[in-house]
């Protein structure tokens, strides 16, 4: 892959594994907020966040390998 694109070549690398921890850890913040004194429904937002935020990182995800697949000179 061409050295231009450093961001979708690390995209297409840790795409997948990097929504995953960005969920998890939205999901820990709401924990630990919670655990910290933080009303409930913080932790109820935290969860609708991580519940997005996954879902669109691997869509994005996906598109970058699929530019990058089709697009991109090898």
């Amino acid at each position: 892959m061409n050295q231009a694109y450093p961001f979708i070549r690390f995209f297409v690398r840790y795409g997948r594994p990097l929504a995953a921890a960005v969920a998890a850890l939205v999901l820990i913040a709401g924990g630990i907020g919670v655990m910290a004194g933080l009303p409930g429904w913080v932790l109820v937002v935290s969860i609708l966040a991580a519940a997005v935020l996954f879902p669109l990182l691997r869509l994005l995800a996906e598109i970058l390998a699929l530019m990058a697949d089709m697009l991109l000179p090898q």
